[in-house]
């Protein structure tokens, strides 16, 4: 990969993540609850995965 792509794609994920989390705050969400969730996901994926 090009180091230009790899920078800017790596720009753009910052970005994201940036905009993410600012949305969250913005709205009044909370992490905790959003870590709580990605933890479930996890662990249902991996069950499913696994069977």
């Amino acid at each position: 990969m090009p180091t230009q792509t790899f920078l800017s794609l790596i720009a753009v994920v910052i970005a994201a993540a940036g905009l993410t989390v600012g949305l969250a705050y913005a709205l009044g969400l909370s992490f905790a609850w959003f870590g709580f969730a990605a933890l479930v996901l996890v662990l249902v994926v991996r069950r499913t995965k696994w069977r």
